[in-house]
């Protein structure tokens, strides 16, 4: 175990200061991280033996404590139960940045957790996370992690990049972009924007690099000043072994087997041999065989695309695949699309529905819990894969394709005020090769005009890849899975063809990606979304200009704040009768604005005819309809005007009747038209007088 350390570091205006090792010291590794009142506990714990499996046994678990920023958990057992989506989101966006950093042949059992204890707005938590995981790695890894790297988020407002922006300004920000960098290397992007061009978001990841190099070399320099435990695997050398056996069989299977079902059942079967072979000339740990068959298998396919300039399914480089498009296939939904892209199919459907039906979320971000009126949820089944599989609670991967789908669809949603709906896209992936999430994007951009949801433009999405090479670097447009897996990238890019709004990068090996390659990707994923917006104009050129039958309707009408009592009532009674007698469903906001829902317009009438009667004004002299609630000793009390109250003073009854007993004339419930003598605007009592004498 290492000794405590505490050192300070500049990151950007604010002063970074990281402990190792003060507390958590059954961990392999701690750090508390502290920027301004932000504070960041990282453990890792590493497993004592290898992971049976190729795959790295790599774990995040970022979590948000409540009481970081002073507030209770919501619900009844006043406690964090699940992560919530936005962890999940942190866990992913912390995985991604360091996952590639590891040697392949370390394959340890890795445990990461990151707690939130207590929270600044002015400091976003998820890049420091990033740092933070990075430094506590590194310090107990030595040549097995290619660590620490850097983090940042940029945000751009009138004009100016902001280094690290506040949770406040990132309300008001067009872009929020995080990336991750080593010295060499940006490994990871995550962005959205309200529909900003290439150059913008170049200039502001060119902008975050400003800071790299110092912070990287003062951490190096002040922090990583001790020895460091290393942790290796050797492998057996059995990848000369496997590549003159089974090289040709293979290469054979790549170039010349395009249906993946074929593909794929061939593949395994060379496999199972592979294992049998390799055993029997030398008792080996199945992970090292699986090891050595992944990288054989990822050279070979790398060698084929490199020396033929094809490939394998046969595509040019910058080729899409066969796309088809049908929208309105489901008859009792809003609004639906089925995209197709090669052997990646998405089923898009759309619902919209009321202020109640908006989501509500709880963060350690903002005082008050916010309503979420976009949702989009993607679905990714076992069988879209031809795999059996359980089906439940939605798996972090899901969950992040679709937070990627929902940020590149977002900026084209309309407003509250051109259209008052909750909105919920869903995405089923019911067959998948590659490119799912942006297949999504598509899909949904075409179900949400089926709808009828006035879009401000149409949003597609593509994959990109490349295989960098000494001699050259070649780009990929439209990836399937197997050239996401072996290639050097995966680049996801949303956008309308001029204009981006999200991107998210993942780096599968350790070669160098810069802001040139960048540029160049981007480059060839706007021509090929405007090739698939193209194709989305053909099935559907405009949204439609009515909303489904099955849509309910909503109506939006003002009121003076200060008559939202009027409408509500003691204990909510009065909004709860206008419900009732109009059957539909009644939103007030704070600012006087009222939306009224129902499957029926004429309810939604009916509602609003009561409403306005409330809050109008009683206007003096005006002629009303009444009833007498109640005869008291100083005169008749009337309703008037959806239970407006007026009394007629005894002493006008007096004057009317000569003094003589009036009470005769009169009993509750009786209906009598009334004048208005006064109105006492302060105090709110109303002075009737009788219309006629009864």
């Amino acid at each position: 175990m290492f000794n405590s350390q505490s050192v300070k570091i500049n990151y950007g205006n604010n002063i970074l200061i990281i402990q190792s090792d003060v507390i958590a010291k059954k961990s392999n590794s701690s750090i508390l991280l502290k920027i301004n009142n932000t504070v960041i506990l990282i453990t890792v714990v590493i497993g004592n033996k290898v992971y049976n499996d190729y795959f790295f046994p790599l774990t995040i678990n970022y979590y948000e404590k409540l009481y970081s920023s002073g507030k209770f958990p919501g619900g009844f057992l006043k406690r964090e139960i699940r992560q919530t989506e936005n962890e999940i989101i942190i866990s992913r966006l912390i995985d991604r940045s360091i996952r590639s950093l590891f040697n392949k042949d370390y394959l340890y059992e890795t445990d990461v957790t990151v707690t939130l204890l207590s929270h600044d707005n002015n400091i976003m938590p998820d890049v420091i996370s990033i740092i933070g995981v990075s430094i506590a790695i590194k310090k107990i890894l030595n040549e097995s992690f290619n660590g620490p790297i850097f983090a940042c988020r940029i945000g751009y407002i009138n004009n100016n990049f902001i280094f690290n922006p506040s949770y406040l300004d990132l309300q008001n920000s067009e872009l929020d972009i995080i990336f991750s960098s080593t010295m060499d290397s940006i490994i990871m992007i995550e962005s959205s924007s309200k529909l900003l061009n290439k150059d913008i978001i170049l200039n502001s990841i060119n902008y975050g690099l400003e800071y790299k190099n110092i912070f990287l070399n003062n951490l190096k320099k002040i922090f990583f000043n001790t020895d460091y435990i290393y942790i290796n695997i050797n492998f057996n050398p059995v990848y000369q072994i496997m590549k003159f056996i089974f090289y040709k069989e293979l290469f054979y299977l790549y170039k010349n087997i395009k249906d993946k079902n074929i593909f794929d059942e061939n593949m395994n079967k060379i496999k199972s041999r592979v294992i049998y072979y390799i055993n029997k000339l030398s008792a080996l740990n199945i992970n090292v065989i699986l090891f050595n068959f992944e990288n054989l298998k990822k050279d070979i396919f790398r060698s084929i695309i490199l020396k033929f300039k094809k490939r394998i399914d046969e595509r040019n480089f910058d080729d899409i695949r066969n796309i088809n498009s049908n929208i309105s296939i489901l008859p009792s939904v809003h609004g639906s699309s089925l995209f197709t892209r090669g052997e990646t199919q998405a089923l898009v459907s759309v619902t919209l529905g009321n202020e109640k039906d908006s989501q509500i979320i709880e963060t350690v971000y903002d005082n008050k819990n916010y309503y979420d009126k976009f949702i989009f949820h993607y679905n990714f089944p076992s069988y879209c894969v031809g795999e059996t599989g359980f089906h439940t609670f939605p798996r972090r991967r899901e969950i992040g394709h679709g937070k990627l789908a929902k940020k590149s669809i977002l900026p084209i949603i309309p407003n509250e005020i051109d259209f008052p709906y909750t909105i919920r896209v869903v995405s089923e992936i019911i067959e998948s090769n590659g490119s799912s999430s942006m297949a999504s994007v598509c899909g949904a951009s075409l179900a949400l005009m089926d709808a009828g949801v006035p879009i401000k433009s149409i949003i597609a999405g593509i994959a990109m890849g490349i295989i960098i090479n000494k001699e050259e670097n070649i780009i990929l447009t439209d990836i399937s899975g197997i050239e996401d897996s072996y290639g050097d990238i995966d680049f996801k890019v949303s956008g309308n063809g001029n204009e981006i709004t999200a991107i998210q990068m993942d780096i599968k090996t350790n070669n160098i990606i810069n802001i040139s390659i960048i540029n160049l990707l981007l480059i060839d994923a706007n021509k090929a979304i405007k090739k698939i917006i193209s194709h989305i104009k053909s099935i559907i050129p405009i949204y439609k200009n009515n909303l489904s039958d099955l849509v309910p309707k909503i109506k939006i009408i003002k009121i003076d704040q200060n008559k939202i009592s009027n409408i509500i009532g003691k204990n909510g009674n009065v909004i709860k009768d206008i419900i009732n007698k109009t059957n539909t469903n009644i939103d007030i906001n704070d600012n006087g604005t009222i939306k009224i829902s129902s499957n029926n317009l004429n309810d939604i009438n009916n509602a609003i005819i009561y409403i306005k009667d409330i809050v109008s004004d009683i206007i003096k002299n005006n002629i009303y309809h009444g009833i007498i609630l109640n005869i008291i000793s100083i005169g008749i009390l009337v309703s008037i005007k959806n239970n407006k109250k007026g009394i007629i003073k005894k002493t006008y009854l007096n004057k009317v009747y000569n003094n003589i007993n009036y009470s005769n004339k009169f009993f509750i419930g009786q209906k009598i038209f009334v004048k208005v003598e006064n109105v006492d605007y302060k105090t709110g009592k109303i002075y009737l007088n009788l219309n006629k004498k009864i």
